[in-house]
């Protein structure tokens, strides 16, 4: 008889919502800290692209997210970015 060792969920599986909110902070808030810290101005190439990263902290946290909790959830993610696409299961 053989039993099935299904691993218990992770951190990031039970709390996806605090687990996205708290890497869209950190992302963003480190480079901006970063840009503080090192007393680089927006005004600069290399501090504009970073700010434009720091700014993009919302999409890069959906995206680790999304591969760390994979089960095809980077698909589903994309799928409802396409005109018509569906992020249900479920057929209406």
């Amino acid at each position: 008889m053989m039993t099935s060792t299904a691993r218990p969920p992770t951190f990031s599986q039970r709390h996806q919502v605090a687990t996205y909110f708290a890497l869209t902070f950190a992302i963003s808030w480190a480079i901006w800290l970063g840009l503080i810290l090192g007393s680089l101005h927006i005004q600069t190439v290399i501090g504009a692209a970073l700010n434009i990263v720091a700014i993009a902290g919302l999409s890069i946290a959906a995206l680790l997210l999304a591969t760390v909790l994979g089960r095809g959830e980077l698909r589903r993610l994309g799928s409802g970015c396409l005109v018509g696409g569906s992020t249900s299961n479920h057929t209406p």
